[in-house]
């Protein structure tokens, strides 16, 4: 009963590095129902067991039959093909049986120096254990590896890695230590210490999945302020964009009315009355028109807005662009960019008693499109990192939420951004390349 025991946690272990092992590669299924993503994966582990414990005696045909049954429950768990997941089974069970070889060379090598055959026949069970939380170290490392690399799977940052990493080696080490100083001890000591050892391989694989948990919840939390933000900002643009055409609207009413007042001044032959007349009401019509024309219509659309909404503050703006028509990036980042980063520079510039410029760059230059802001502040910054927290006294706990923003559309796209601070001047700069998102 007890070798059973023990070949069942040797099958769990394996079975979480298989299911780690797939996620690098692939994404798991989403069902409706969390159950049956439980359910099957404890479908799996008893499969498997089954398989271990009546074909036992047949090496290669069990290998087959368990490359197989990976390979339909993975298509269960898994998006991915019947081929790619036979690739995957295939090659996960090479590896195991190469750890389990290597651990197998060290069981044999510990024979031949010396050690009692007895004594180590009890410790077979941890030796194998030891190869188990080995392969569920290196296949971590594996994740970690190509997720940094391919973006497959969830971001995991190397502050977060140093959190995970550590434990699984000092189990390592911990077991490494149990069979080396308990050589001489007795079946029943043996037995609690692989008890032990198993737990403290159970307790990485849990740790491991609740680092993720957390990790994917906060994910969840940001692209749902980065919705909640993008639509604020949408609004906020259309309203002013609606406010301004209402505005046209009522002109165009009033167009009839001043033509037919000045062309009364004229008939009276009130020449200077109808040049001032002429002057105000041109001065007048001009404020409700575009000034900003980039050839792009969503950008027009920001930058007159924010333009407007500038020097009713009294501040300056100092623009240049060029033709962004073949501007690549998406119309919803677009608006996080730009409404984010003039927003806040505005905010900024209206605390200022002089100085009041902003200075704003938008250019295609090549296969790059720049994007720089600059303004002047009065308030200290608050450097929180690589960016910087929020100084608004109102909102002490959304610390730089859209700077962070901005920075993961920069990220998006692949580009590159740098933020200065020099003499109470803040400086925004990126390079996206002005290519279509993959």
């Amino acid at each position: 009963m007890l070798i059973y025991f023990k070949s069942l946690i040797f099958i769990v272990i394996e079975m979480f590095c298989y299911k780690l092992f797939f996620e690098i590669f692939t994404v798991p299924k989403n069902y409706k129902y969390k159950i049956i993503n439980t359910l099957l994966f404890s479908l799996l582990i008893l499969s498997d067991f089954i398989l271990v414990v009546y074909l036992s005696n047949d090496f290669i045909l069990k290998q087959l039959a368990v490359i197989l049954v990976f390979c339909f429950y993975m298509l269960l768990l898994f998006e991915v093909t019947f081929f790619k997941s036979l690739a995957l089974s295939i090659m996960f069970q090479g590896l195991l049986l190469i750890t389990d070889y290597l651990f197998w060379l060290i069981l044999s090598s510990l024979k031949i120096n010396g050690i009692s055959s007895s004594n180590l026949m009890d410790k077979d069970d941890l030796i194998v254990l030891l190869g188990k939380a080995t392969l569920l170290v290196f296949v971590l490392i594996l994740n970690q590896y190509f997720n940094g690399k391919k973006k497959l799977n969830i971001d995991v940052s190397k502050k977060d890695w140093i959190l995970i990493l550590p434990f699984p080696l000092m189990t390592i080490g911990v077991i490494t230590a149990l069979i080396i100083h308990f050589i001489n001890s007795s079946s029943e000591q043996t037995n609690t210490l692989f008890i032990i050892a198993s737990s403290l391989v159970f307790m990485n694989i849990i740790e491991f999945y609740l680092i993720k948990n957390i990790l994917v919840r906060e994910k969840q939390i940001r692209e749902n302020e980065l919705f909640k933000l993008q639509t604020a900002n949408q609004v906020q643009m259309y309203h002013s964009i609606s406010s301004n055409l209402d505005i046209l609207r009522r002109k165009t009413h009033e167009y009839q009315n001043q033509i037919t007042c000045f062309g009364r001044l004229i008939y009276d032959e009130k020449y200077t009355e109808a040049k001032s007349y002429l002057e105000k009401i041109s001065t007048e019509t001009a404020e409700y028109y575009d000034h900003i024309d980039t050839n792009n219509v969503i950008v027009n659309a920001i930058l007159n807005t924010k333009y407007r909404e500038a020097r009713e503050e009294n501040i300056l703006f100092v623009f240049k662009f060029n033709d962004l028509a073949e501007l690549k990036i998406e119309d919803t980042d677009i608006v996080i960019l730009l409404s984010n980063l003039i927003n806040n520079a505005i905010e900024a510039t209206t605390k200022c008693l002089s100085n009041r410029i902003i200075k704003i760059k938008l250019e295609i230059e090549g296969t790059d499109t720049i994007i720089a802001v600059s303004n002047f502040h009065e308030n200290k910054l608050i450097e929180k990192g690589n960016t910087f927290a929020t100084t608004k006294p109102t909102a002490p706990d959304n610390h730089g939420i859209g700077l962070r923003n901005i920075i993961d559309v920069v990220k998006k796209y692949h580009g590159s951004y740098a933020i200065r601070t020099v003499d109470n001047e803040f400086l925004f700069s990126s390079i996206i390349p002005n290519t279509p998102l993959q």
